[in-house]
């Protein structure tokens, strides 16, 4: 069981960055690469939340989660409640507006002050088309922010729910049918991110992060900034739901919430099935009738080794240029450096190069080709 939400105090003291902040669009949206299909996309471009992708019935009024066992967990059991018009959550009750959800510069913004709720919304069935595939493959790209933490927690979810309405005994945090969690508040969890219960204690929470969750091949994997910090794990669970914010209510008290904004959210269908290495950096120097060819990885999973390629123009054949295959470093946790001297170039001749990673099964995937033209007056290295 996961309390998401715990430790109530009244008005608690907030740790807080900027609510609105004017200047801190635009950034670099998320990208997933060109050999996928977009399944699920939201750029929060808009000046409201898209009511076609998300159901925003109670976003800011209505059903809340009332917990009276275990206070502020969306955990059961429990029962959902208009508290605005039912007190029967231990006697209280709370008037809309349930805090605020703001669309600015590409971004969405939730927060709540002084308020025993906070705004809510989903995306799931049957209310809405799942905004993940009922089979194979995908990734997730959630870009993310906190911009206050407080003892009230809020948060990201993806989750397999039968039944994501707010209707009786049905709560939204369930053990076994969460696969990603992003989660913060100031007095019990902190700022962690939740892959199928295993959990990555995640630092500098006021900063945008790019969280990406890979289920390729019935493994999941969870990468941060394109470092793994969690997986490859094993299930045959698929997520069907993504609901964002908090839906506890608090009986006993108001709070100043935990608050964030939201760049983008994506899900992508593989057109192929990459391999899993993370590749830092790929590039090309050029020398004296040489070409220094450098790469970098931060993750290597059932990563063989690595194939280079070389052409001489950019619609022209790439030839393999290496005799043998270039044996990986790197582990899931720790990446590696890698370097191959081509000498069979000709100054003041342009060459493109491409990098191939092949993992222990066979498949491989090709990297985006650099460019390098070799010319007489650089010192041979």
């Amino acid at each position: 069981m996961l309390f998401i939400l715990i430790s109530l105090i009244l008005i608690p003291v907030a740790i807080f960055a900027d609510t609105l902040p004017p200047s801190v669009k635009p950034s670099q949206k998320l990208y997933s690469g060109e050999t996928s299909k977009i399944f699920f996309e939201d750029d929060f471009d808009s000046v409201e939340i898209d009511s076609i992708k998300w159901n925003t019935s109670i976003d800011m009024n209505g059903k809340r989660w009332c917990n009276t066992s275990f206070l502020g967990c969306v955990c059961g059991p429990g029962e959902w409640i208009d508290v605005s018009l039912d007190d029967t959550c231990s006697g209280a009750t709370q008037q809309p507006p349930y805090g605020t959800i703001t669309l600015a510069e590409s971004q969405v913004y939730f927060n709540s002050v002084l308020s025993r709720t906070f705004p809510y919304i989903w995306s799931g069935p049957p209310s809405k088309q799942s905004p993940f595939p009922s089979v194979g493959d995908f990734i997730m790209e959630v870009r993310m922010k906190y911009t206050g933490i407080t003892g009230c927690g809020t948060g990201f979810f993806a989750r397999f729910w039968e039944n994501s309405d707010p209707i009786g005994n049905n709560p939204a945090d369930q053990i076994g049918d969460n696969v990603l969690q992003i989660w913060a508040d100031e007095t019990t969890i902190g700022f962690k991110a939740f892959l199928l219960g295993n959990v990555a204690n995640l630092y500098n929470p006021f900063e945008f992060h790019n969280y990406r969750v890979e289920y390729i091949s019935g493994k999941y994997s969870l990468f941060v900034d394109e470092v793994l910090e969690l997986g490859p794990i094993v299930s045959n669970l698929t997520p069907n739901t993504i609901w964002i914010g908090n839906p506890a209510f608090i009986f006993n008290g108001t709070c100043n919430w935990t608050s964030f904004s939201i760049d983008s959210i994506r899900v992508t269908v593989p057109d192929s099935i990459p391999t899993l290495i993370t590749l830092s950096s790929f590039t090309a120097t050029p020398s004296n009738h040489r070409v220094i060819l450098d790469w970098t990885t931060s993750s290597e999973i059932d990563n063989a080794g690595f194939n280079l390629y070389r052409a001489e123009s950019e619609d022209g054949e790439y030839v393999k240029i290496n005799s043998s295959l270039i044996l990986a470093k790197g582990s899931p946790t720790e990446g590696a450096s890698y370097q191959f001297i081509d000498k069979n170039v000709q100054n003041r001749k342009m060459y493109l190069y491409k990098l191939e990673d092949i993992d222990l099964s066979g498949k491989s995937m090709f990297h985006d080709p650099v460019l390098a033209i070799p010319r007489g007056i650089y010192k041979s290295r």
